[in-house]
């Protein structure tokens, strides 16, 4: 199970603090780096002689991948606020160096990269790894999950009652979770199963592909860079995504309408090497969780905000049309559709996994938040 939660990181802080009590006879002279980039002062002398490291004067600068490209938006201004409140708690000692859009590797290749150094941090969305987080599907699942807040509740509540185990092999700063996905269209108004037929909506999960296919839509490869270009040369008629990502990326100027039909979450998530976290000491340790969780609440308060006055109004006052589908409709929707959820707990209950306890907990929080 992975470590967790502040109240551990206090209890362990206790020992460390017991430990400090004991005389350490250690010898270090000079400055000294360590592999993840930290510099200490070659540790401190007492009245006996005795040379003690000196812990506090330890600085970290931690590398953080991300495929994300860097935006002027409220998701890429509060991450970096994140970052600089990390710094800013650890009196300098620990400092993130936020390499957006790639800059360090591909985003399929994130967890590669923290394996192997190049990265000591990663900010992703775990879509790009499907087969490692399978759990983690449950939140796109069709008509399950449609929200923030219950997004960051279904997960943060598994991953505390043991029932992720996909993270293990990392440390999990926190899920991002962000604003519902559904569909933008170039030039067509869909408003039912039958106007969907045939259209070429760009999709990047499988997930999402087996949706938009279950609809009758066409799932489109195309990678982020060419988006703009083939929504408004009509190379696809459309695109499944979040408001944050259309609106701060501009296409809103290549399409005419946006059904406002959430199906499913989107979330990325923030992590780290066991072996990075491990060779910060346990009060950065703390410190970083502690600002950590301060950021995922502010993110999940503010993401409920932003989803209407930071991206869907103003993607109407840019002249594109809102949709919306009738009652009777959107259960045609979720009729379509629904064997993908029954197929997905097949699965997971088959490989040993809380496939079915995802989705009870999913449909639970979908009726208390409704």
């Amino acid at each position: 199970m992975e470590r967790k939660g502040l109240l551990r990181s206090l209890v362990f802080m206790c020992l460390v603090l017991v430990l400090l009590a004991v005389p350490v006879l250690a010898a270090c002279d000079g400055e000294a780096t360590t592999d993840g980039g930290a510099t200490t002062d070659g540790g401190t002398t007492t009245d006996g002689g005795t040379t003690t490291d000196d812990s506090s004067a330890e600085t970290f600068v931690y590398r953080l991948a991300t495929g994300s490209p860097e935006m002027d938006n409220a998701t890429t201004n509060e991450f970096k606020e994140w970052a600089a409140n990390v710094e800013e708690a650890t009196d300098g000692r620990l400092t993130i160096e936020i390499y957006w859009g790639g800059a360090l590797g591909a985003s399929a290749d994130s967890l590669a990269m923290i394996d192997s150094g190049i990265a000591d941090m990663v900010m992703e969305g775990y879509g790009y790894f499907s087969d490692t987080f399978p759990i983690s599907d449950v939140i796109t699942l069709p008509y399950l999950v449609t929200s923030t807040v219950a997004c960051g509740t279904l997960m943060n509540g598994m991953l505390y009652d043991d029932l992720l185990p996909e993270y293990d092999n990392i440390k999990l700063l926190m899920f991002k979770p962000q604003d519902p996905i559904m569909i933008f269209l170039r030039d067509d108004s869909v408003t039912s199963l039958e106007d969907l037929e045939g259209l070429k909506i760009r999709t990047n999960t499988e997930g999402w592909a087996a949706i938009v296919e279950a609809l009758g839509g066409v799932p489109t490869s195309v990678s982020t860079p060419d988006l703009y270009t083939s929504l408004e040369t009509g190379v696809i008629d459309g695109i499944c995504t979040s408001l944050g990502f259309f609106y701060p990326m501009g296409l809103y100027e290549t399409c005419d309408y946006a059904l406002v039909e959430p199906m499913g979450a989107s979330m990325t998530f923030v992590a780290m090497s066991w072996d990075a976290w491990d060779r910060l000491p346990s009060d950065l340790q703390l410190i970083l969780e502690q600002v950590t969780e301060q950021y995922y609440w502010n993110n999940v308060t503010h993401e409920s905000d932003r989803y209407l006055n930071s991206y869907l109004l103003p993607v109407e006052q840019a002249g594109v049309e809102l949709l919306y589908l009738t009652d009777t409709e959107r259960a045609r929707w979720v009729n379509a559709t629904s064997f993908l959820v029954d197929d997905w707990i097949d699965e997971m209950d088959a490989q040993g996994l809380a496939g079915s306890e995802a989705v009870r907990r999913a449909r639970l929080l979908q009726d208390v938040l409704q």
